[in-house]
């Protein structure tokens, strides 16, 4: 082969050679010819909800939140799902149709807080409680289920105390407990959403304390405890516990303005101090049958204006319905009450009647003082005592009748500053020291016949001005006129002393000027100074048997006394 044909040949293969690799990188040049999309841009947040600009030709798109990938067809993702209070690293890709379109890189890391309460570990619980409002900008709290794995278990002490923005709370199902103060002072909160299946248990002290905005909330059952002020000064209407409650602590709701209506748990053990407590709205309440007292100041400042009292109560403590708008009160037949303390009823200006139940002991001081409409009342045979002022100052009480067989052993300013005219006193041993001083209305006094008083001792009826009759009934034991027991009586008329009297003190009868006269017992053993002050030449003393002044009797005995004195006088 001659060169030039060689050469020829040579040109040839280089151009076979050239266009195999020109085709070759033509296969290569459509083999890497996919097109890459576009990194998505404008990521946002928009609530829990993140967003980004469409990537023309994206089919998906790839989110990962601190490496954990989720995959969405729109441009947009929810992660909502993000409950725990943390930072997040979040990023989008575009995702090609793997054909034509290569998929985006990633999009520069966005950060993503998740707005949370601040918890606690507490070991014994195993779980957590919440203690503050953490990173929480928004005026509604969705409290989670568990953090970390574990189960919320609790409001902490002063968790949200006074935060003034909070509108609604949402509770988890396995709350246990509210602690202290945890939402006190919140006066925006209207909204309390609490499991009704949930674990519930305790509500502490002042847990929703001026809540003003609250105005209901739903308590689950089995919920077992509510303690003092949980939900003072708040807003409630309406308070229905369910029927697990079994404790509730003082002032509950004391200060809420607005109640109307207040269901009380049957299985409660026992009423609180203050149950209702200046809550001027609340006119009725139904008392549960287990019930053994009514507390002190139960229903103070309430406008409770009936009640029916089941046969269980034995107590009425001091000062549950002072001053209050109480018109009618109602015992179940059978009733097992006993006492009425101190100041139970005090102020009561509209109670029209009460009907002491038959069990009733003790009425104790101020019970009923100020209760201008009663009018009449009957002390039941079993109270044996009724102490100072017990009725005082009941402007229309113009009746008081005892019972038949009364064991009344005391009687102490019980009626003073009443109408009362006339009164008939049961066997007792005791009238206290000015027991009827100063009663204006008074005209009548009887003692029942076989009277246990010994003694009047000091003033009981001193200035009854009006008192004209007193009666010591048959077999009087009564030894002891006392110090101006009759003093200033100056409208009586008619008394006989009993055999049976031994001592007459000073001004026993001084000012006793309407009487025609009186007989002195011949037992009389001792006279005091100024016994018949005042009296006038128009009266007559008989002194019965005795012909001269024994020797314990005083020398002035007559001082003031100008009355005629008739010795050795024989009763016909």
């Amino acid at each position: 082969m001659n060169k030039e044909k060689r050469r020829n040949r040579i040109i040839t293969l280089m151009i076979i050679m050239v266009l195999a690799l020109t085709a070759g990188f033509a296969a290569c040049g459509e083999e890497s010819g996919k097109i890459e999309l576009q990194t998505p841009t404008n990521i946002r947040m928009d609530g829990t909800l993140l967003t980004w600009d469409k990537v023309e030709n994206a089919d998906y798109y790839m989110v990962s939140v601190d490496g954990v990938e989720k995959l969405t067809s729109k441009n947009r993702y929810d992660l909502s799902i993000l409950s725990l209070p943390d930072s997040y690293g979040v990023q989008v890709m575009a995702l090609g149709d793997g054909e034509k379109y290569e998929d985006s890189g990633w999009s520069k890391v966005k950060e993503y807080l998740v707005e949370g309460p601040e918890f606690t570990f507490n070991e014994q619980m195993n779980g957590y409680i919440v203690t503050g409002i953490g990173t929480i900008t928004s005026d509604e709290i969705d409290v989670p289920e568990t953090y970390k794995g574990l189960p919320v278990y609790g409001i902490g002490y002063r968790a949200f105390e006074n935060n003034g923005k909070i509108t609604k709370v949402t509770l988890p199902f396995y709350l246990h407990v509210i602690s202290t103060y945890a939402f006190s002072g919140c006066k925006s909160l209207k909204t309390v959403e609490i499991s009704h299946s949930g674990k519930l248990r305790y509500i502490s002290g002042y847990a929703f304390a001026g809540c003003t905005a609250l105005e209901s909330i739903e308590l689950p059952y089995g919920l077992a405890e509510i303690y003092s002020g949980a939900f003072a000064s708040s807003g409630l209407k309406a308070f229905n516990p369910p029927d697990s409650v079994t404790r509730l602590g003082s002032d509950v709701v004391s200060n809420c303005v607005n109640l109307e209506s207040y269901r009380i748990s049957c299985n409660l053990a026992r009423a609180p101090l203050r149950m209702f407590h200046n809550t001027p709205k609340l006119k009725t309440v139904t008392i549960p049958g287990n019930f053994v007292n009514i507390s002190s100041y139960m229903f103070v400042g309430s406008s409770i204006e009936y009640i029916k009292f089941p046969k269980s109560i034995q107590r009425i403590y001091p000062s549950a319905f002072e001053n209050t708008k109480i018109r009618s009160v109602e015992f179940e037949e059978g009733s097992a009450l006993t006492e009425i303390k101190e100041s139970a009823f005090k102020g009561c200006s509209d109670l029209e009647s009460f009907v002491i139940p038959a069990n009733v002991k003790t009425i104790r001081k101020n019970a009923f003082r100020g209760c201008s409409k009663l009018k009449s009342l009957v002390i039941p045979s079993k109270v044996s005592t009724i102490e100072e002022d017990a009725f005082s100052d009941c402007a229309n009480l113009k009746n008081v009748t005892f019972e038949n067989g009364s064991n009344l052993w005391y009687l102490y300013r019980s009626f003073a500053n009443t109408p009362i005219t006339e009164l008939t006193i049961p066997k007792l041993t005791s009238i206290g020291a000015g027991a009827f001083e100063g009663y204006s209305t008074l005209k009548t006094i009887r003692f029942e016949n076989d009277s246990r008083l010994t003694g009047l001792y000091n003033r009981e009826f001193f200035n009854c001005i009006n008192l004209t009759t007193v009666d010591f009934g048959e077999n009087s034991k009564l030894s002891c006129i006392g110090v101006s027991t009759f003093e200033n009586c100056s409208n009586l008329t008619e008394i006989k002393l009993p055999s049976t009297v031994l001592i007459i003190f000073e001004k026993a009868f001084a000012g006793c000027t309407a009487m025609n006269s009186i007989i002195i017992p011949k037992g009389v053993k001792k006279m005091g100074e100024g016994v018949f002050s005042g009296w006038g030449k128009n009266q007559t003393i008989y002194i019965e048997n005795l012909t001269e002044k024994p020797s314990d009797w005083s020398d002035n005995w007559l001082d003031g006394c100008n009355a005629n004195i008739v010795w050795g006088y024989q009763p016909t």
